[in-house]
């Protein structure tokens, strides 16, 4: 009996907490934490995304960095990111010792999360545009950022990349 309790207690526990290793596969369409007891802020998002470039061929690699607006001294503690054309994830994210990537809706490595929770001030990435470009295409980069555990944005937009056949 003392075994089945404490299963479940740390099952419980680990519930609880959303995802100290990142967000799941499960969670690219929502992209909300998993965090019992507490909504998305309403207020503006005190993070931003920047992008090396914002006008690139296909296949092109930039770097993004998600950081505090304001101050680069905010903490972030976990994150989803994802450049979506027309709600769709595209694209393909590299990977470092800090990012973990996902397959969102049919793609491969179409989205970047942390690998495990940590108070960092920014996090830094790649990303290469499709290859299959034909027309010009936007991208959005959209966000969800963790400051706490009772305090993050979902789904924010962040910033936009035109990726556009031929000359950047």
């Amino acid at each position: 009996m003392k075994c089945v309790l404490l299963l479940w207690l740390c099952a419980l526990v680990a519930v609880s907490f959303g995802y100290k290793t990142g967000a799941p596969a499960s969670q690219c369409e929502s992209m909300t934490p998993g965090h019992k007891d507490s909504k998305p802020q309403t207020s503006p998002n005190p993070y931003t995304v920047t992008v090396t470039k914002n006008k690139i061929t296909p296949g092109e690699k930039i770097s993004l960095r998600i950081r505090g607006l304001n101050d680069e001294k905010e903490i972030l503690r976990g994150f989803l990111i994802q450049g979506r054309h027309n709600n769709i994830p595209v694209g393909k994210f590299t990977s470092s010792l800090s990012l973990k990537l996902l397959d969102c809706a049919g793609g491969k490595q179409n989205a970047a999360t942390h690998s495990s929770v940590a108070n960092r001030t920014g996090v830094s990435m790649f990303w290469t545009a499709p290859t299959d470009v034909t027309t010009p295409m936007v991208v959005n980069f959209v966000a969800t950022v963790v400051k706490d555990y009772k305090t993050y944005w979902v789904k924010t937009p962040m910033a936009n990349v035109t990726v556009t056949p031929g000359k950047a």
